[in-house]
């Protein structure tokens, strides 16, 4: 009777493991609701720079650094309750802004980043590609916009029709998010939009 080769059949055996797991078809996390995701954005196209987003169910915090006229130029978005807090810092300089999003119908592409699965549902699907080796389903929408999403919910890759892109070269999801992580900054007096708005002639809003 042959004797078994012990140190062979392990060798084998790590070689069988390596090779299912270079057959697997992408890494795979569940993504309920409320999983909390943090992903960063290379941006390319006529405002080349950032994106830095973190989000929870319908709060979500986003950074965006870009090159504006040759001059750095940074935002900062909160979406807390349904308001949107917006801080802009253009040479040191510092604004804030804040409004009732509640009923704002432009917040559709806003909510879409945090989850497209409504968003999905007026777009053809025309293939797959995988993002940092995540299996996404890619689809176009009526304008000629192109996204590239995760399990119906994440957008990993976004192409517009005027070549602007956004392509995810970060994605935790189940992330750890401070507990203050949606707070407005503190520092920063914030001008409130739909007052302003109110206060404005009829005639000036509409023009």
């Amino acid at each position: 009777m042959k004797k078994i080769n012990v140190t062979a059949l392990l060798i084998v055996f790590v070689l069988s493991l390596a090779f299912i797991a270079g057959c697997s078809k992408g890494k795979n996390v569940d993504l309920s609701e409320n999983t909390p995701v943090h992903v960063k954005y290379d941006v390319t196209g006529k405002d080349p720079g950032t994106l830095d987003v973190v989000y929870k169910g319908k709060n979500a915090k986003m950074e965006i650094t870009m090159m504006k006229e040759g001059k750095p130029m940074t935002m900062q978005m909160i979406l807390k309750d349904k308001t949107m807090y917006t801080v802009m810092d253009e040479g040191g300089k510092k604004m804030g802004f804040k409004n009732d999003v509640t009923n704002d119908e432009s917040m559709k592409d806003f909510y879409a980043m945090l989850d497209a699965k409504d968003k999905i549902k007026e777009m053809e699907k025309t293939g797959s590609e995988e993002v940092l080796g995540y299996k996404c389903d890619i689809y176009k929408d009526k304008k000629g916009d192109i996204l590239s999403i995760y399990k119906e919910k994440a957008p990993l890759k976004i192409v517009s029709k005027d070549n602007v892109s956004m392509t995810a070269t970060l994605f935790e999801p189940n992330v750890k998010i401070a507990d203050d992580a949606f707070e407005p900054p503190k520092d920063v007096e914030f001008m409130d939009m739909n007052s302003m708005q109110q206060n404005m002639p009829n005639d000036s809003i509409h023009k």
